[in-house]
């Protein structure tokens, strides 16, 4: 009886050991800051600090930056506007202090003055943790990209370059485009930022080249056709027409979503999501982005 008992004490012993052990291993998630500067810098790094104090108009705040997607610093560098995970926003006052990054060129310190957003990235990924699905979405034609639920929060990741137009080098495209619409000729090198879309365009308002979302379904409507050639397939209706709520087949209404590089959106309806490369005349396109949505 004796041996018995020692044995299931070592037993137990050792089970605590190994779990102190698991524990150890299962380490939490880095968080890194990507800051955008107001002069057009881009700077990724990890900071030293855990949460942001925030004085909102009815209560004062320290939220952990676990918790924050997305701070967007006003023009008075006083004032945010914060994105949470969980789809909640908060607006008021922070007081953050230089901010310390451990950056790949070395320790750097930076003003709130000089900051005009601040994204938060957890593992190099900002998605969520109910369900993922992985996209390709070709530059001269649309993907269906699965249900999304109005109001649910959704973010993307899309990565690669597509060939937009022809009489490039060897045949090839005359310029390539990344999913944020910034493009680069394939003759000389010349980067250019896009520039919003006009009514030939599928999403008038946003960016032109981008990598773009319509939600269709809501009240009967339908995805705009994704043809070769301006207005080719698209119906007048959708021309003249703003952005959200835009006419579409007049067979009700459809809800289009600036996507790009990386982020996030709620979405405004429910419906089927198409994602597309926002280009009036796509048959001479080439290549396609890979894109991954969570939630």
């Amino acid at each position: 009886m004796k041996r018995l008992t020692l044995c299931m004490a070592f037993f137990a012993a050792m089970a605590l050991v190994c779990t102190a052990w698991a524990g150890k291993d299962k380490e939490e998630p880095q968080v890194r800051f990507e800051l955008d500067l107001v002069d057009g810098s881009h700077i990724i790094g990890t900071p030293s600090i855990e949460s942001v104090a925030v004085q909102t108009s009815y209560a004062k705040m320290d939220v952990s930056l676990k918790q924050i997607l997305t701070i967007k610093i006003a023009e008075d560098h006083e004032k945010a506007s914060i994105d949470l995970r969980n789809g909640d926003k908060l607006k008021g006052v922070i007081n953050l202090k230089p901010i310390k990054l451990e950056t790949a060129f070395g320790p750097v310190e930076i003003n709130v003055e000089h900051i005009r957003k601040i994204e938060v990235v957890r593992d190099g990924w900002h998605g969520g943790n109910q369900g993922e699905n992985k996209i390709s979405v070709p530059a001269n034609a649309s993907a269906d990209a699965g249900e999304v639920t109005k109001g649910q929060r959704y973010w993307y990741e899309a990565t690669g370059q597509v060939g937009i137009n022809v009489g490039g080098p060897n045949g090839g495209p005359a310029t390539k485009a990344d999913p944020d619409g910034r493009t680069i000729s394939q003759m000389d090198g010349t980067a250019t930022d896009p520039s919003p879309a006009d009514g030939r365009f599928p999403c008038q308002g946003l960016a032109t080249h981008s990598l773009v979302g319509i939600i269709s379904g809501a009240n009967g409507a339908k995805p705009v056709p994704h043809i070769n050639a301006c207005g080719e397939g698209m119906q007048p209706q959708s021309i003249g027409q703003p952005c959200f709520k835009a006419t579409v087949a007049n067979s009700g209404t459809a809800d289009h979503v600036q996507l790009g590089v990386k982020g996030s959106f709620v979405a405004p309806a429910s419906g089927r999501l198409t994602l597309l490369c926002n280009d009036c005349i796509s048959g001479d396109n080439s290549g396609s982005w890979d894109v991954r949505i969570s939630w």
